[in-house]
């Protein structure tokens, strides 16, 4: 997993930290909107860790499914 994550950002100005970056401004990003403004009901939990709870599984699964897709495309052209 690591070498797919410094492979795809090696060229990239900051490098593997863009992998972790990512869901972090994510996370804020949501964490503001929808936390602070559209204050939505939360129960007995932290609303970070709500958010977040929910963003992992979601941006691995996206990146799951583009890692698919793009091998598919590789093996197509082959």
């Amino acid at each position: 997993m690591w070498r797919d994550i410094k492979v795809r950002y090696k060229q990239t100005t900051v490098g593997v930290a863009w992998a972790l970056l990512v869901p972090i401004f994510t996370a804020v990003v949501y964490i503001v909107v929808f936390g602070k403004f559209a204050k939505f009901p939360r129960g007995n939990l932290a609303y970070p860790v709500v958010i977040i709870s929910g963003l992992l599984p979601m941006q691995y699964f996206t990146s799951a499914l583009s890692g698919r897709r793009q091998a598919s495309l590789r093996t197509d052209r082959s």
